[in-house]
């Protein structure tokens, strides 16, 4: 007899999958730091390891030719725009922060050298400003003509995109002091006008004219923009035509994105002219030092709306180091006579409402400073004027050195904020 058939259970289907389960979400990455050392440039990582203060978490060497002497993080933090000098010629160069790619950009024979003013045979270009656009895949520049007899800025601007095509925006003297917003919209100041345009110049509009501010000396006046980190306003500082006339004053600009300028405010028997000078906030507060004509070994520091200005210090030859990153915060050093050994200097805090605190006498000299946090920052600051400590701190007094670093060819730090 045939077996009878019967039938063979079906198996049971469990759910599989490849995927892991979710671990921890991954540590966010408060700063990241570009420096140059000796000529290389170095990427460094800042983030919490459980102390009160940020440590550097990775770190990495990114250019080994003795040879970088500017440095601009990225956006996105993906990328590093580098300028090698090779016998006193420029090269632009772009690095992956992680050190992966390299690739050069700009050669000094891409710039093109026959439309100076004045002419003269064997003239070299050489990049000056740089600057990220907001997508992370294009830099602008603009450089600077070297003639026997000195450098003259070429008042023009240059796009180059990752892929290494290069496009001259704006020809010698069409252009100057320029800053791009995080929404791509491009400000670009002359010493007569300031005007909008975008990367593609698909328009040009005349925002502000006015006279040209008399430098007294060979040095042409072009007002640097200022874009929040939103993209949503900027601002520009502008003196009076002639700084030493009687009665000198400074007017405060704001330019909505899209929108026309807008006097915010006048600063009257004021003059100043030279960028380092001033500093404007993300929130368009205003932050300046000025010297007295009877006393001008003393420097006083203002700051705060361009229309309610306060004194808030006085020192020998205060300088500016930056604003918090939500502007509540002006970090600043008195660096006296020079004595790099002066152990009377220190780096200053000053709040909006009108407190300020001295921090870390006996550094040295200090020669920069950069927020973090509204609480944490970087110091940089020299013993001897040939060598710089990087240290990090914070509004507690906390302190640690981080790096000790050459100073020349001379000092390059950028910081990145992701997020």
């Amino acid at each position: 007899p045939t077996d009878t058939p019967t039938a063979t259970p079906s198996p049971t289907m469990t759910a599989t999958s490849n995927i892991p389960p979710p671990g921890p979400p991954p540590a966010a990455i408060p700063a990241e730091v570009a420096y140059i050392d000796d000529g290389n440039l170095y990427f460094m990582v800042l983030g919490s390891a459980g102390g009160e203060l940020y440590e550097v978490l990775d770190e990495r060497q990114l250019t080994n030719g003795n040879n970088t002497v500017a440095a601009a993080i990225s956006p996105d933090g993906a990328y590093v725009a580098v300028l090698n000098v090779f016998f006193q010629q420029y090269e632009l160069a772009v690095v992956s922060s992680d050190g992966s790619s390299f690739s050069s950009l700009v050669a000094p024979a891409d710039l093109y050298t026959g439309d100076f003013d004045p002419p003269e045979e064997g003239v070299t270009r050489t990049i000056q400003q740089i600057a990220w656009a907001p997508d992370g895949e294009t830099i602008l520049f603009n450089t600077v003509g070297n003639f026997q007899f000195g450098a003259v800025p070429q008042s023009d601007l240059w796009t180059v995109t990752l892929d290494g095509e290069l496009t001259e925006l704006f020809a010698p003297f069409e252009a100057g002091a320029f800053a791009i917003s995080a929404k791509g919209e491009l400000l670009i100041a002359t010493d007569s006008e300031l005007f909008r345009t975008d990367l593609t110049r698909s328009f040009n509009e005349t925002l502000l004219s006015f006279v040209p501010v008399v430098t007294y000396s060979e040095y042409v006046y072009q007002p640097q923009p200022v874009w929040t980190a939103d993209g949503e306003m900027a601002y520009l500082v502008l003196p009076s035509s002639d700084p030493l006339a009687d009665n000198p004053f400074v007017d405060l600009w704001q330019i909505p994105a899209g929108g026309a300028a807008e006097l915010a405010g006048t600063i009257l028997n004021s003059s100043f002219t030279l960028a380092d000078h001033y500093l404007l906030s993300a929130t368009g507060a205003l932050a300046y030092v000025q010297q007295p004509q009877d006393d001008p070994d003393i420097n006083l520091l203002y700051f705060g709306p361009a229309d309610a200005l306060l004194e808030y210090d006085s020192g020998t030859q205060l300088q500016l180091f930056g604003w918090s990153p939500a502007g509540e915060r002006l970090l600043y050093a008195e660096s006296g006579d020079g004595s790099w050994a002066d152990a009377d200097l220190n780096f200053r805090i000053a709040d909006q409402d009108g407190n300020v605190d001295a921090y870390f006498t006996g550094l040295g000299a200090f020669r920069a400073g950069y927020w973090l946090t509204e609480s944490q920052f970087l110091l940089v600051a020299s013993e001897d004027g040939q060598a710089a400590t990087i240290y990090i701190a914070n509004l507690e007094g906390a302190i640690a050195s981080l790096k000790l670093i050459q100073l020349e060819p001379g000092l390059v730090v950028d910081v990145h904020l992701p997020g």
